[in-house]
């Protein structure tokens, strides 16, 4: 099994490379949800930062990206709605946790739309967005949400995420790698209710924080 440091060093790794990443829930003119948002919820999308590579990759071969999702738990309380897109050489797999009257929210205005994923080069200013519309998906994730909607954040659920990104990001880089050469990606999506703890854990991941 597995010990608490090792994972937090492998975590570390793959945040210091760029594999995980943070993303958040954000309105049409790209500034974070906050708490008791009044902005409509038809608007928000999901932004994350990705390689360029990547956006390279989506945008000239729209017709073979393949999508696939999941809901999954990466804590015994906490769920995730984790979403797969895949272009030749690279997969990159968003998580979001299903806690939270924000993200019930969102899940209502996208079970009938789609959920709006936006993916930013790390280089310039080039942006592409992709739809989710696995209606059966986001309606499980609605439910899943609903029951944990007036959630106590008591202050772990960032640490839950970006260890299940980081599963995520593992176990597909294990499961592909018989296909040949493909770059792996995790995003954990960070909840206003939360916003900031997924910065503090990078550097204290990272070493940086000061005790």
């Amino acid at each position: 099994m597995q010990s608490k440091k090792s994972l937090r060093n492998e975590i570390s790794q793959a945040l210091i490379e760029g594999k995980i990443r943070f993303a958040l829930i954000v309105d049409a003119e790209g500034y974070a949800i906050q708490r008791a948002e009044k902005s409509s919820p038809d608007t928000w999308f999901i932004s994350q930062e990705v390689p360029d590579k990547f956006v390279e990759y989506f945008e000239s071969n729209p017709l073979s990206v393949e999508v696939a999702s999941s809901i999954c738990k990466v804590t015994p309380d906490i769920s995730v709605l984790s979403i797969a897109f895949r272009v030749e050489g690279w997969e990159h797999v968003t998580l979001l946790p299903l806690l939270g009257d924000t993200v019930v929210q969102l899940l209502r205005a996208s079970t009938s739309t789609g959920l709006c994923i936006r993916f930013h080069a790390d280089n310039g200013d080039v942006a592409m967005q992709a739809m989710f519309g696995d209606t059966v998906d986001l309606n499980k994730a609605l439910t899943v949400a609903e029951l944990h909607s007036g959630s106590d954040f008591i202050g772990h659920e960032p640490l839950a995420v970006l260890v299940g990104a980081y599963g995520q990001l593992d176990s597909r880089s294990k499961a592909l790698r018989t296909q040949g050469p493909v770059n792996v990606l995790a995003a954990a999506v960070e909840l206003p209710e939360t916003l900031g703890a997924m910065m503090f854990l990078q550097r204290s991941l990272m070493g940086q924080t000061n005790h």
